[in-house]
């Protein structure tokens, strides 16, 4: 029995000495209570007004009002209306709908590249149906100036196009301009309005008098007035008779008046029963999401790229407006002296 005892009291004295040695070397070697210092009262004070500092109330947070549903419909159709509107003014600061074309990154460096060119040249709003007359200088300086109406628009970023359209010696010409090219020294808009279509490549097809400008046209400085709305011109363009370029029948054109062999009863049940057909109404695209996806840019990016274009658009507005001002009042302070 007493071996017994004393074989167990030095199994606990081991089992004790290997438990302190890996306290030691876990947390370090026990250390002894410090002896408490003595704050002064001037300390205390200063702790009492910290904690008092840090635990202050906050203030009270006015409660919102709620709004109705008609107050959140209509600023959500403002926004939405707002975002048509810069869509349709500039197309060419909107990046390429489909998603394996686009790049933010590279988008984003092409805006900026895009807002440093109109702080060179004035590039005024324009649409399908205006007006235009482009000067664009050659490798050797030499200038030219092209009139004509805008038939076409494509293209995004720095690759956004323009096309104009004009009648010369009784033969149709067509010039196609890069918005941002640097040889472009001038681009000014005669007469600013919208047409029904947002396409008038049928003009090809068309009488040359729908198609004809005198280039010494003047400008027309009632439709460019600040906050008048873009009129829109509602000409019906009679169209030659067939064959044409294109299938113009088969496509939804307001802006077109048919000849006379397509406007019988006839001939408008073949072309309401050729449009009908399932290959070309595509009755499925309406609920197809992923060709609305692939052609159609998101709200929030949309957004993003209106508020940041429009800013940098008006700052240079603003300061080419006070350019112009100084130089009007120089110019009377010349005649005044004179």
């Amino acid at each position: 029995m007493k071996n017994h005892t004393l074989r167990l009291s030095r199994q606990l004295r081991a089992c004790g000495n290997y438990l302190r040695s890996s306290y030691s070397n876990f947390y370090g070697p026990p250390t002894t209570p410090a002896t408490p210092s003595v704050i002064s009262q001037e300390d205390l004070e200063e702790q009492r007004r910290r904690l008092l500092k840090d635990y202050e109330a906050p203030p009270k947070q006015q409660e919102e009002k709620p709004v109705d549903l008609a107050t959140r419909l209509s600023q959500m159709w403002n926004d939405s209306e707002k975002m048509v509107h810069f869509k349709q003014d500039y197309p060419d600061f909107l990046p390429h709908p489909e998603p394996k074309y686009r790049d933010r990154l590279m988008d984003m460096m092409e805006r900026e590249d895009m807002i440093a060119r109109r702080r060179v040249i004035d590039i005024p709003l324009f649409f399908v149906g205006s007006i235009m007359a482009v000067t664009v200088a050659d490798q050797f300086g030499k200038e030219s100036r092209f009139l004509g109406i805008c038939i076409q628009r494509e293209g995004h970023g720095l690759r956004h196009t323009f096309t104009l359209r004009n009648i010369i010696d009784q033969q149709g010409i067509e010039v196609k301009y890069d918005m941002y090219n640097p040889l472009l020294q001038q681009i000014e808009v005669l007469k600013l309005e919208k047409r029904l279509d947002d396409n008038l490549t049928y003009l090809r097809d068309a009488p040359q008098e729908y198609s004809f400008f005198p280039q010494d046209m003047k400008k027309d400085l009632i439709t460019q007035k600040e906050g008048r709305e873009v009129p829109v011109n509602t000409l019906k363009v009679k169209l030659n008779s067939h064959p044409w370029s294109q299938r113009y029948e088969r496509m939804y054109l307001r802006g077109v008046e048919y000849p006379l062999e397509f406007r019988t009863e006839r001939a408008e049940n073949k072309l309401l029963n050729k449009r009908n057909r399932p290959e070309i109404r595509k009755e499925w695209e309406k609920v197809d999401l992923m060709k609305h996806y692939r052609e159609t840019i998101n709200p929030e990016e949309t957004r993003e790229i209106m508020t940041s274009a429009k800013k940098k658009i008006a700052e240079i507005a603003a300061k080419r407006q006070k350019e112009r001002q100084l130089e009007e009042d120089e110019s009377k302070k010349w005649k005044g002296s004179a």
